[in-house]
C-alpha cells in the first residue's frame, strides 16, 4: 500500500514537472500575444508593445483588462491545483495513518504469535518451551529411575519370597516328619 502511495506521489510530481515544461515551451512559441503564454510573457508583450509618452509607458485599457482576466484565470487555476494537491495530501496522510495502524496491529499479532509459539501452558502456567522440556525430561528421568528401583525391589522381594517358600517347604516337610514320628511314638 505504501508503494502505491509513493508511486502516486511520484507520478503527480512528474506530471506537474512535465506540465510546467510544456507551459514553458508554449511561452517561447507564443511570446508575442496576450491570448496565450505565461503571465510573464504577456506582461513583457504589453510593456514592449505599449507606447511611450515622455518617461511613461501608455498601455491600452483593454490590454490591461485582458491581462487582469488572464491573471485572475491563472490564479484560479493555481488555486484549483493547490486544492487538489491539498486534498491528495490529506488522502495520503489518512492512508499513511491507516497503514501505520495496520502495521502496529500486525506487529502486535506477530508478537503474540511468536510468544504463543515459544511458550506453552503447563499446569496452568505459561512457560518457555525450553523450561518445559527440562521439566518433562527431568520427570521422565525420575520416573525411569523410580521404575529401575521398583524392579530391583521386586526382584529382591521375589528372591526373598522364593527363599521363604523353600524354607517353609523344608519346615513343612520336617513338621510332617515330626508328626509321623510323634504319631508312631504314640502308637
Amino acid at each position: 500500500m505504501i508503494k502505491k502511495i509513493v508511486w502516486l506521489l511520484a507520478i503527480t510530481v512528474m506530471s506537474v514537472n512535465i506540465y510546467g515544461q510544456a507551459e514553458g515551451d508554449s511561452t517561447q512559441q507564443q511570446k508575442g500575444s496576450l491570448d496565450g503564454g505565461s503571465l510573464k510573457s504577456q506582461y513583457e508583450y504589453m510593456v514592449e508593445e505599449s507606447n511611450n509618452y515622455q518617461e511613461f509607458k501608455v498601455i491600452k485599457k483593454d490590454w490591461v483588462a485582458k491581462f487582469g482576466n488572464n491573471l485572475s484565470d491563472s490564479l484560479d487555476d493555481k488555486k484549483v491545483q493547490l486544492d487538489g494537491a491539498a486534498s491528495l495530501a490529506k488522502m495520503q496522510v489518512s492512508a499513511i495513518e491507516g497503514l501505520e495502524k495496520e502495521l502496529a496491529s500486525t506487529r502486535d499479532s506477530l508478537e503474540i504469535s511468536l510468544s504463543e509459539k515459544s511458550n506453552m501452558a503447563w499446569l496452568g502456567l505459561d512457560m518457555h518451551k525450553s523450561s518445559y522440556r527440562i521439566i518433562m525430561w527431568s520427570t521422565v528421568g525420575l520416573l525411569a529411575l523410580l521404575l529401575v528401583i521398583l524392579i530391583f525391589i521386586l526382584r529382591n522381594n521375589s528372591a526373598t519370597t522364593r527363599d521363604a517358600k523353600e524354607k517353609f517347604s523344608n519346615l513343612d516337610e520336617e513338621f510332617a516328619d515330626f508328626k509321623k514320628r510323634s504319631l508312631e511314638r504314640e502308637q
